[in-house]
C-alpha cells in the first residue's frame, strides 16, 4: 500500500529537513515532527493519516513569560501563547486554530461499517479561544474559558448526495468551565509534541461544563435524518480520569475513563469514538471516528511491559456505551462497542516509533466483516 502524498513529504520532512534545521536553530527552540498512517479493513477507505510540524520556544528571561507554540496537524494550523503569568497562582492562555475542509472527519460516514459517501460533506472553521487558569491548591486547578468558533461548509466534491443539507455556516460562542485534580508523575508526552501516548503514573481527574451558543439551528443532512436537529444552546458536560502504576518489575498498568452528556448537539460537537489516535475516544479495530455520540462513557486499559531501553510493548483494551441510533437504524438507545489490541511504544532518544493495532469483535459481529486496524507512527524531536 502507497502512502499518500502528504505523508511521503512528511517522512522527507521528518528525516532530512527538520533534523538540519534544528541544528542551525536558535537556542531554547523546540522542533518537532510526527507522521503516521492508520490503516482500516476497508477498500473504499483502507487508510487516514496524520503529519504535525511544531515550533515551541520558552519567552522571557529563563522563560518565565510563557511559552509560545505553531503547529501544523495534517489539516488544521494553531498558534498559541501559554502559561503567561499574571501572578504566582493564575496564568493566562490564548490559541488561535483554523482547520480546513476535514474538521470532525465529515469527509467520512461510517454506518457498521459501510461507507456512506452520500452523507459525507467538507467542513472547516477559524477559532479563537481565551482561557485563564488558576492554581487552587497543591494539586487543584480552575480554568475559566471564552472561545469564538466559526463554521464553513461545502459539497464532498460529488460524492455529497443531491437531497443532502449543508449546515448552516454558524458562528457559535463557547464558554467553558475546568476543574482538573492533577497527581499525575511528569513524563516527557506532556512536552513534546512527537509523543503521542503518555505514560500515566499517579492519578488524574476533572470535569468540563459548557455550553455552545449558535446563531443559526437550522436543521440538515439527509431529509429523512433525525439525527441533526440541534438547538441554538447546546450544554455539555465532560468528566474524565487517568491513571497508573508500576505492578512488578518491568510491568506496568494504566487506564483511562470519560464520559459525555450533551442537550441539542448535532454531528458538529458530538464525540468521535474510534480508531487508535489520541484524537478520539479510542478503541481498537473500530474505524477511526466511526461512530459520533452526544452521550457515552469510555474507557481504556494497557498493560505495558518494558523491553528494552525506554521501549514498552503490552496488550490495550478499550469499550464504550454510545447514544448512536441516528446513524446505526437500531431501536436501541445504546450500543455497547469494545475491541483488544496490541501497542508498541518506542521511545529511541529523539525519535519516536508507535506500532498499534487490534481487532473489535462486537463491531463485526454487527457488520458480518472483520473490523481490524493498524497504526505506525515515526516522530522526532530536537527535545533533549
Amino acid at each position: 500500500m502507497n502512502l499518500p502524498t502528504a505523508l511521503r513529504r512528511g517522512l522527507f520532512t521528518l528525516t532530512f529537513v527538520l533534523p538540519m534545521a534544528a541544528q542551525s536553530a536558535e537556542p531554547g527552540a523546540r522542533y518537532a515532527a510526527y507522521v503516521s498512517a492508520e490503516a482500516h479493513a476497508d477498500d473504499e477507505r483502507p487508510l487516514h493519516g496524520v503529519l504535525l510540524l511544531a515550533y515551541d520556544r520558552r519567552l522571557g528571561e529563563h522563560g518565565g513569560a510563557g511559552r509560545f507554540g505553531a503547529e501544523f496537524n495534517t489539516d488544521t494550523l494553531r498558534f498559541g501563547l501559554a502559561e503567561v503569568p499574571v501572578d504566582e497562582h493564575t496564568t493566562l492562555n490564548a490559541r488561535l486554530t483554523g482547520e480546513l475542509y476535514i474538521a470532525g472527519l465529515s469527509t467520512d460516514y461510517w454506518q457498521d461499517l459501510e461507507h456512506r459517501s452520500e452523507r459525507t460533506f467538507r467542513s472547516s472553521y477559524v477559532q479563537a479561544q481565551g482561557f485563564t487558569k488558576t492554581r487552587i491548591g497543591a494539586a487543584h486547578y480552575v480554568e475559566v474559558e471564552l472561545g469564538v468558533r466559526r463554521w464553513f461548509f461545502d459539497e464532498n466534491g460529488d460524492e455529497t448526495g443531491p437531497e443532502f443539507v449543508l449546515p448552516p455556516e454558524v458562528t457559535v460562542l463557547e464558554p467553558r468551565l475546568r476543574y482538573t485534580f492533577w497527581g499525575l508523575a511528569d513524563d516527557a508526552a506532556w512536552r513534546e509534541r512527537h509523543r503521542l501516548y503518555p505514560r500515566l503514573r499517579g492519578f488524574a481527574a476533572g470535569v468540563e461544563g459548557g455550553v455552545d451558543l449558535r446563531t443559526d439551528a437550522t436543521r440538515w443532512g439527509d431529509p429523512g435524518d433525525t439525527r441533526n436537529r440541534p438547538r441554538k444552546g447546546i450544554a455539555r458536560l465532560r468528566p474524565w480520569a487517568m491513571g497508573g502504576t508500576d505492578i512488578a518489575g518491568p510491568l506496568r498498568w494504566q487506564g483511562t475513563l470519560e464520559a459525555g452528556a450533551a442537550a441539542g448537539d448535532d454531528d458538529l460537537g458530538r464525540r468521535r469514538v474510534g480508531g487508535l489516535t489520541p484524537y478520539v475516544a479510542p478503541i481498537p479495530g473500530v474505524f477511526w471516528a466511526h461512530t459520533l455520540s452526544d452521550r457515552y462513557a469510555h474507557a481504556q486499559v494497557a498493560l505495558p511491559v518494558r523491553a528494552f531501553g525506554e521501549a514498552e510493548i503490552g496488550p490495550i483494551a478499550a469499550a464504550a456505551v454510545v447514544n448512536d441510533r441516528g446513524r446505526t437504524g437500531r431501536s436501541e438507545a445504546y450500543d455497547e462497542e469494545w475491541g483488544v489490541g496490541l501497542a508498541a511504544d518506542l521511545r529511541l532518544g529523539h525519535w519516536q516509533v508507535d506500532v498499534r493495532g487490534g481487532y473489535s469483535p462486537s463491531l463485526s459481529a454487527r457488520a458480518s466483516r472483520p473490523a481490524a486496524t493498524a497504526l505506525l507512527g515515526v516522530g522526532w524531536s530536537n527535545a533533549p
